[in-house]
């Protein structure tokens, strides 16, 4: 089915082509007016296949802004997509994640493979299996809703609630996807099917894609925690308000202080104490980038 049509499109295009060039010939007209019809029977056909079969369709048509595509625009586009379908499977199969480390599982029943190529526009049809459904759960059905969410982020709130429910793994791939699309300036047409059942259709223009790219790497993820560590006080800058710990375990803490230390809490160097932390941790979701600080909150000195 799939050589069929792949063959049908390739003699439209020769068809369109030979048009071009004698645009008033009945018989070129008629020949490529019997190729749209025998097209779109296949492609129903096609489509009613590929449902008993479990498996669904994604059309992605790529449309640029101007004439002159390279090979790696296109190349990089998709593989781009295929990392951020994975880690959108991924995260809705087993929750989110910090850091997308796709098992081999994953990649087998996520991977999208090649259907065949539009006719008379640059766009092609990506296929996946669907896998034996447990418990009535279906990851893929469930995937392409996600997607079709993640991707119409308006605000950083909204991206911070889809982190806390994909995990900035996610996140982080439709950055690279949405920037992808902005340097190559190509928009997209991406839609689901099964069978012949839409599932989710989306058309992101330039501009989406730019907004997209823009709040992600303007928004990024901080947590916040005490903890309690015991080490030695080697450093303490009073006028800066700065300090460092050599812990027990063998790291190396420095960060600031508003009040633990001072004229009232005095202290001496070096030696040990119990020290109650503040620690933040942020996250760009841009590009996983992690930095931590610390607070210094309490000294407690240790006897000798």
């Amino acid at each position: 089915m799939q050589d069929r049509l792949r063959d049908t499109n390739a003699a439209i295009a020769q068809i369109e082509r030979a048009i071009s060039d004698n645009p008033n010939s009945e018989t070129l007209q008629l020949e490529a007016s019997s190729l749209s019809k025998m097209q779109e029977a296949l492609e129903d056909e096609f489509l009613a296949v590929t449902e008993q079969l479990g498996i669904d369709i994604c059309s992605y048509r790529l449309i640029p802004k101007n004439y002159r595509i390279p090979v790696s625009a296109v190349s990089d586009v998709l593989n781009n997509f295929q990392k951020l379908f994975s880690a959108v499977y991924d995260s809705v199969k087993h929750g989110p994640k910090l850091i997308s480390k796709l098992s081999q599982e994953i990649i087998n029943e996520s991977t999208l493979e090649f259907g065949y190529a539009f006719s008379g526009s640059l766009g092609i049809v990506l296929t996946v299996k669907r896998p034996p459904q447990l418990f009535e759960d279906n990851f893929i059905n469930d995937s392409i809703i996600a997607f079709q969410n993640v991707v119409k982020v308006e605000s950083m709130e909204q991206l911070k609630g889809f982190a806390d429910k994909f995990g900035p793994s996610v996140i982080r791939e439709i950055h690279k996807w949405a920037s992808q699309h902005v340097y190559s300036d190509i928009d997209a047409e991406i839609q689901w099917k099964s069978g012949r059942t839409v599932k989710s259709a989306v058309l992101i223009q330039h501009t989406e894609f730019e907004r997209i790219k823009d709040i992600i790497a303007q928004t990024s993820e901080e947590s916040i925690q005490e903890i309690e560590v015991i080490g030695d006080l080697v450093g303490a800058n009073i006028p800066h308000k700065n300090f460092q710990i050599k812990t027990k375990d063998g790291l190396d803490i420095s960060g600031t202080f508003i009040d633990a230390i001072s004229d009232v809490h005095t202290v001496e160097l070096p030696r040990s104490y119990k020290s109650r932390i503040k620690e933040s941790t942020t996250i760009k979701y841009s590009t996983g980038e992690k930095t931590v600080s610390y607070i210094l909150l309490e000294l407690k000195q240790l006897s000798k």
